[in-house]
């Protein structure tokens, strides 16, 4: 308040003085002041600080004073350029953070690729013309390396000095040896009759040396590691694929010269006999492989093979001995030195233009359409046919708003995490050496451990690289596609928000949304986020209880700096990014203003999304009220589900014992799964994927997650081991962050926990069991038919389910070795039905969670404020402001697919259309009493499963308006 009255008396000595001078004379400049002044006004007092708002508070009101008191007179530029540098001094002040050095810790950034990109994002206007720059600057990122002179790489950088002399050393070689192979295949066939051989000779040179030291780098950044940008299958089948695409796309160029109106959309589908063609893996193999033997004689790479677990091994391209020599490092580990192809874009992405299923234009990123195709919808190998998009869509538009979404680095989570790593452990200490390493031989438990951590720690790395490229940018974006069955998937590598927690703390909303304070339901699921961020078990308290512990943790929320709260916090950025947003909401309450602007996405999960799905396909009101889909109050716990299996396999565990109808070893057995805490955790992620259908052994594996795996003391002998015979080989100690006494499960032990879920997941929830049966009832019909199951969704993807089988060829890949490579390519003349049959549920459980999800967000995007949203599968993402909107329009969506219409009976009545459609309306007789179907012509009578043993009746019985717990 003091400071209030001392800024009023300041106003009206303001007001005499301006009156007391010539007005006209001097209008220009107290308009220019008044800017100045009202903008820095506004900066102090968004400042965290008392002392540094008063600090700043005075400096300017001293300023003021200075100008007016003059007359405005006798000041020139200097003198105001002086004025507006004290007020940057001050602004940096910022909770007396200073900013961390970031370069020691990420990017290799002295290197000519990153200093060049952030020299066009930072030199340049934030435009398309300068996004179309970043595009092509990162599809040649080999070139540009290369055209660097040694001369001009900072001496610091010795890496970056070693491997561009290289490259450069053996361009020369390498185009030698490219043109001398086209020479030799043009001797040989003339004509160049084989489109293998059209596509090498028809390419230029320097196309193939960009690609080759293209993936080079991307090997190097890789080094070592297990993923697809090393595997030798992986990496050789990409680049035949940029072959590919280079030939088609000059060959569409070439076309267009003479039919300048035509687009390379349209003229794809002209061509689909080529496209199809060189779509094959094989084709695109052996193209690419000619690549990988030029890098190879060149001794540029190099090939390893890592086992990966008994009866499993990789083969894996790395730096080759040219390179190790110059760059030691390269022995072990891994350098750095590519940017991703996709990174985010600095302006929204191109809209996706689609009419009766043919696209009238590509959207996302700028050379889409142009360059390459990448339609909305991304193509699955193994699939028959495509999924198709309906005249009648919303995924278009949900698609293209999305891509709209402005994103930025939330700096102040940033800079704390770089500065306080030491004592939180956001990350993997740059200088951290694991103990693994210094250890000369490693079992495979500790290979895949080491695996596991660089892994992680070039996630990592990645992630914090791409945050200083894009830290100064105020608004980015993330453009998105659909998988087959319309679930949402970022494209931009490591930096999204579908990564881990890194990447999604480190991301804000770059437009902000006003929070006013008396928006009580806003600022409580504000409150929620902060607890469900802070986790120890606090997201299984009711809403209520969530709150009052943010209440009651206010102090150290809010200096939560102390550390009191952020080392026990479960999702530690997270809820540092709520940190830092909370106080913006206490200082919005200290100074009494209205709103604060929040730029904070507040995460929401669905309960057990999976089984939400399945209870209201099936209408199993007793299971959904175990899904937080039934009438809940903010003053109830959210349901468990986890935890009530838990209890329920527990019971069915002592009955087991009490029914004495056990042989002794697995009475043994339920006796130790008795005298164990069943808990959440042991089951959690078997329970999962159960209503996706995950084999016995998958279910196995799960549990197994929980334990360690050691050598079983009984069995002395190494060479047992190599028999199947013995099942106990290895015992499984129980992790012990989970149990206080040692528990040693068996194979026995595991099987019969898999046997137990089964049943009370199956057996006590019938529904669950009839659907089962009556999905794989179709899958028998889709295979004795030979015809794909179709389904079509609420929001007009239509899915088309048949899968090729697949077969295994040994491949030579080099001429000088006897390594074989396993090449997985499809077996065009028969289908997978086993795959048919089990992938059944899952993707009609996934597509429809998608379809609900794609109708909240088209609806949700319709409301003219709203700007801010994304989602991570089943979970999704607003302003705090929007959340209960958000859970408005989810129900209104379940009601829709669920309730007002029994999907189920369209689904059956779609493929009973299908059949009709493919043998014949009259040759097609269904026989419902008798559960069968008769196809005349061909004389087939098969069983056909009745969808009323799944729904009985059409009415649903199950209400989720007054559910309070649907996403929590």
């Amino acid at each position: 308040m003091k400071l209030i009255r001392i800024f009023l008396r300041f106003l009206i000595n303001l007001r005499k003085r301006i009156f007391a001078t010539n007005f006209p004379t001097i209008f220009p400049t107290i308009f220019s002041f008044s800017l100045s002044f009202s903008f820095s006004f506004y900066t102090i007092w968004s400042s965290s600080r008392y002392e540094e708002r008063s600090l700043k508070f005075f400096v300017y009101l001293f300023l003021g004073y200075y100008l007016i008191t003059s007359n405005f007179r006798g000041i020139d530029i200097t003198d105001y350029t002086n004025i507006c540098s004290i007020s940057m001094f001050l602004s940096p002040i910022k909770n007396k953070i200073k900013t961390p050095y970031l370069s020691n810790l990420v990017y290799e950034l002295k290197s000519p690729i990153f200093k060049e990109l952030l020299s066009i994002i930072t030199n340049n206007p934030r435009d398309c013309e300068t996004q179309l720059k970043i595009e092509k600057f990162l599809q040649n990122q080999a070139n540009e390396l290369i055209k660097f002179k040694v001369s001009n790489v900072e001496s610091n950088t010795e890496i970056n000095k070693v491997l561009i002399s290289k490259l450069i050393e053996k361009k020369s070689s390498l185009i030698k040896a490219i043109n001398n192979y086209k020479i030799k295949l043009k001797l040989m066939d003339d004509k160049l009759s084989s489109l293998n051989s059209r596509i090498i000779c028809n390419i230029d040179t320097e196309f193939y040396i960009n690609i080759m030291y293209g993936r080079l780098l991307t090997i190097i950044t890789n080094n070592q590691l297990l993923n697809n940008k090393t595997y030798q299958i992986d990496v050789t089948i990409d680049l035949g694929k940029e072959m590919v695409r280079k030939y088609i796309l000059d060959c569409y160029k070439s076309f267009k010269e003479s039919n300048p109106t035509i687009t390379y959309i349209k003229w794809k589908q002209d061509n689909q006999e080529l496209i199809n063609e060189t779509y094959d893996n094989q084709f695109q193999f052996e193209l690419g492989n000619i690549l990988i033997n030029f890098m190879m004689d060149s001794k540029l790479i190099n090939v390893e093979i890592k086992v990966l677990a008994k009866d499993e091994k990789k083969s894996i391209l790395v730096a080759g001995s040219d390179l190790v020599k110059l760059i030691p490092k390269l022995k072990t580990s891994f350098s750095i030195q590519a940017l991703p192809n996709r990174i985010p874009m600095i302006v929204p992405g191109k809209p996706y233009k689609l009419k009766d299923n043919n696209y009238l234009e590509l959207g996302g990123y700028l050379l889409n359409g142009e360059e390459y195709s990448d339609e909305i919808i991304l193509s699955n190998w193994e699939l028959s046919s495509n999924s198709a998009i309906l005249e009648r869509n919303e995924i278009c538009d949900m698609v293209n708003k999305i891509n709209s979404v402005a994103f930025k680095i939330n700096e102040n989570v940033l800079d704390f995490i770089l500065l306080n790593n030491d004592k939180y452990d956001f990350f993997i200490k740059a200088n951290y050496i694991h103990p693994l390493s210094l250890k000369e031989s490693l079992n495979l438990a500790e290979k895949r451990e080491m695996e596991s951590f660089k892994s992680r720690k070039y996630l990592e790395l990645n992630i914090l690289g791409l945050v200083h490229i894009f830290r100064e940018v105020p608004a980015f974006y993330l453009p998105v596609r659909l998988d087959y069955r319309g679930r949402l998937y970022c494209v931009t590598e490591y930096l999204n928000y579908q990564g881990i927690e890194l990447a999604k703390g480190l991301l804000e909303f770059s437009v902000g949304e006003n929070v006013y304070l008396s928006d009580e339901i806003a600022i409580k699921y504000f409150k929620i986020f902060g607890a469900n961020s802070f986790g120890n078990k606090l997201d299984k308290k009711s809403f209520n209880d969530r709150i009052a512990w943010i209440d009651n943790n206010l102090e150290d929320i809010i200096n939560f700096d102390n550390g009191v709260l952020l080392k026990k916090a479960e999702n530690k950025i997270l809820f540092l990014s709520f940190c830092f947003e909370f106080k913006k909401y206490i200082q919005a309450l200290n100074n009494k203003e209205s709103f604060f602007v929040s730029n904070l996405p507040i995460q929401l999960d669905a309960s057990c999304n999976g089984f939400q799905h399945l209870s209201l396909l099936v209408d199993d009101l007793s299971l959904s009220k175990e899904l937080n889909l039934s009438d809940s109050t903010w003053s109830d716990c959210p349901k468990d589900f986890y935890s009530f299996i838990a209890l329920k396999i527990q019971k069915f565990i002592v009955n087991k014992l009490e029914e004495n109808k056990l042989n002794p070893e697995d009475k043994e057995s339920y006796q130790k799964l008795a005298d164990i805490n069943i808990f959440r955790t042991l089951i959690k992620k078997a329970v999962m994927t159960t209503p996706y259908n995950a084999s016995a052994s998958s279910i196995v594996e799960y549990f197994k997650e929980n334990f360690d795996k050691k050598r079983n003391p009984n069995y002395i002998n190494t060479e047992i081991s190599k028999t199947d015979k013995v099942t106990d080989y290895y015992i499984y100690k129980m992790k012990s962050n989970l149990t206080e006494k040692p528990v040693f499960f068996t194979e026995l032990d595991f099987q019969n926990l898999r046997k137990a879920l089964k049943f009370v997941i199956f057996i006590d929830y019938p529904k669950l069991t009839a659907l089962s049966e009556y999905l794989k009832g179709i899958a028998k019909v889709s295979k004795i038919l030979n015809i794909p199951i179709p389904w079509i969704l609420p929001n007009g993807l239509v899915i088309k389910q048949q899968f090729y089988d697949k077969k295994t060829l040994k491949i030579k890949p080099f001429i000088y070795t006897k390594n074989l490579l396993n090449l997985t390519i499809l077996d065009k003349t028969q289908f997978n039905h086993n795959k048919q049959k089990i992938a059944l549920m899952p993707n009609l459980v996934h597509s429809l969670d998608a379809a609900s999800l794609c109708l909240v967000i088209t609806n949700y995007f319709k409301q003219n404020d709203n700007l801010n949203f994304y989602s991570i599968h089943d979970c999704i993402a607003v302003p705090c402001s929007k959340v209960s909107s958000m859970i408005g329009l989810l129900k209104s969506a379940y009601c829709i697919i669920y309730s007002e219409s029994k999907y189920l009976l369209g689904f059956d009545s779609n493929l009973r259309s299908i059949i009709k459609k493919s043998y014949g309306e009259e040759e097609v007789i269904f026989n419902d009493e008798k559960g069968n179907i008769k196809i005349k012509n061909g004389n087939i009578t098969l069983k056909y499963p009745s969808i009323k043993s799944v729904i009985p009746h059409t009415e649903s019985k199950i209400n989720v308006n007054n559910s309070n717990y649907l996403i929590d």
